[in-house]
């Protein structure tokens, strides 16, 4: 399948979906890069957000947009969110969308589902966040921050600081 077309947005407010699509764009926001994919080749009255795990830099080149094709499966649009977190250092493998000190990446993550299922006539209550392991914290993470925040989160990880000997090292070397 050739790539899809790219649409890089400086903000929230100028991002711009269309049905039937399956679209890349990038919104920038608060000096971060975040990566979106949807699909919406089978329309529907349903948003899955969907959330990467863990990504193997040595493997895969970012974004990796986790189970974007799974439309057929779900019989509803999907939104893939990747974590910014990855650009910020090449060594990282896993961020679970919380951002930095700084900046939380789940509120504007959460910002960009709405938006979106706005922009496709999706009502807020018909979004359901997705993820497994990390993915799946973020999933709650998300949804936790949405007025009627559903999701499902597969295996998640939500004991954050067993992983932090894990970041260290990927982070330090």
């Amino acid at each position: 399948m050739a790539k899809p077309h790219h649409v890089a947005f400086d903000n929230i407010d100028q991002l711009v979906v269309e049905r039937g699509q399956i679209a890349d764009f990038t919104i920038g926001a608060d000096g971060l890069r975040y990566d979106c994919r949807l699909n919406d080749r089978v329309g529907g009255d349903t948003l899955y957000v969907i959330f990467n795990g863990a990504v193997d830099r040595q493997k895969y080149e970012i974004p990796v947009f986790a189970r974007w094709n799974w439309h057929a499966l779900f019989n509803a649009p999907i939104l893939a969110l990747f974590d910014p977190a990855l650009h910020l250092d090449p060594k990282l493998r896993i961020g679970w969308s919380i951002g930095t000190e700084a900046h939380d990446v789940a509120e504007q993550l959460a910002n960009i589902a709405r938006a979106v299922a706005r922009q496709l006539g999706i009502a807020d209550s018909r979004i359901i966040c997705y993820g497994s392991s990390s993915g799946g914290f973020a999933a709650i993470s998300v949804a936790s921050r949405m007025p009627h925040g559903r999701f499902i989160a597969y295996n998640p990880q939500t004991n954050l600081l067993r992983y932090q000997p894990l970041i260290l090292r990927d982070v330090q070397g």
